[in-house]
């Protein structure tokens, strides 16, 4: 979580407060809380009584992608992705 924490939230940030200049704080608190949700709920998932943990690890994996590929065509529909030239 620490890896990701570290990829994302730079990025994130960055976008985050030029959005939102005037509310440095509380877009830093936003960015906060969402991690946590994001690692409270990726650890209780990891935790659950999986029969194999490689088997729950490949459900894992698979749930966060189609999730991301969801939310990728959810965005796009709604008009808030770049098109690329």
């Amino acid at each position: 979580m620490l890896l990701a924490e570290g990829m994302i939230r730079p990025l994130g940030m960055v976008v985050i407060l030029e959005n939102n200049a005037e509310a440095a704080g509380t877009a830093s608190s936003l960015v906060g809380f969402f991690m946590n949700i994001v690692a409270i709920a990726g650890t209780s998932i990891a935790t659950m009584g999986w029969n194999s943990m490689v088997f729950g690890l490949a459900i894992i994996t698979l749930g966060c992608c189609l999730g991301a590929v969801i939310l990728w065509w959810i965005m796009a529909k709604l008009g808030l992705t770049r098109k690329m030239h």
